[in-house]
């Protein structure tokens, strides 16, 4: 499979990892009825939206790919009880890549947009980031995974910066200063929504700073942020939302560090319209 992936287009390299993903948490919820009809539903609203909006735009239908990326991604994160928020979520993520964007970029990642659009505008979903538990097995083979995505793109720079920044502040008040065990720490550290959103969402380059240091000061600051709501404020899902206030100042960043814009090259395995997302 992994070799027939490195000839296609490189999107297919987080189509595989994300389904990877997916099933895992369809397998620890026995399959449950409600829970595959949210999936179904999010990847045909996803795929269906996306054909209308690039039908009256560029007719660039191999972004069908970005929108199944996108459809795991909100499948993986939103938690609801009513479909229609599931069809909600899926058409705001997908109309977000094509409304709201400014030199080439979007100015939000899709799901991530998708996922707190509908939380705040319902109050009827949430995010669940301990849905997967925390088992040190399941951190290594997310961010094993998720590295090999990451270096596809050269996107190392972010996530190795905001999982060192926000794990390090961690590890120093729970068992340097607090000196609470090490598996207190661990268990803060090691959930799947953490890994995701640090491999597969503020990795894409469509919507992070273009400059490497540009994306490593974004980075630092997601994490300080998120350490101080995450454990002063008991906002366990505040990276997600941290991510989703600091988009839209992405292009302070871009103007400071200046840098050549990210552009899709769809013979290359080495550019990668990348993220939990597209």
């Amino acid at each position: 499979m992994l070799s027939y992936l490195e000839t296609q287009d490189a999107r297919m390299y987080q189509i595989f990892f994300l389904s990877i993903f997916l099933f895992a948490v369809l397998f620890l919820n026995e399959f449950d009825s409600n829970y595959i009809l949210q999936i179904s539903i999010t990847i045909s609203t996803c795929l269906l939206v996306q054909f209308v909006c690039t039908y009256f735009t560029n007719k660039d239908y191999t972004s069908l790919r970005s929108a199944f990326i996108t459809s795991l991604g909100l499948s993986l994160l939103l938690k609801t009880d009513d479909m229609y928020i599931v069809v909600l979520a899926s058409c705001l993520a997908i109309a977000s890549k094509f409304v709201l964007k400014t030199n080439q970029k979007h100015i939000f990642n899709p799901a991530n947009f998708g996922v707190i659009a509908v939380i705040i505008l319902t109050q009827k979903a949430w995010i669940s980031p301990g849905q997967w538990g925390s088992h040190l097995i399941e951190l290594f083979v997310i961010s094993s995974l998720g590295f090999l995505v990451i270096m596809k793109v050269k996107r190392l720079d972010i996530a190795l910066t905001f999982i060192v920044a926000y794990g390090g502040m961690l590890f120093l008040r729970t068992y340097v200063f607090l000196g609470w065990p090490i598996d207190s720490f661990l268990h803060q550290i090691s959930n799947g929504t953490l890994m995701l959103f640090t491999f597969f969402m503020i990795t894409d380059p469509k919507t992070t700073p273009n400059h490497p240091t540009a994306r490593i000061v974004f980075a630092v600051i997601l994490a300080g942020i998120s350490f101080y709501l995450n454990v002063f404020q008991q906002f366990y899902t505040a990276p997600l939302w941290v991510l989703f206030f600091m988009s839209p100042f992405t292009f302070i960043f871009d103007m400071i560090w200046k840098e050549k814009s990210f552009t899709w090259n769809q013979n290359s395995v080495q550019k990668m319209e990348f993220s939990l997302i597209k």
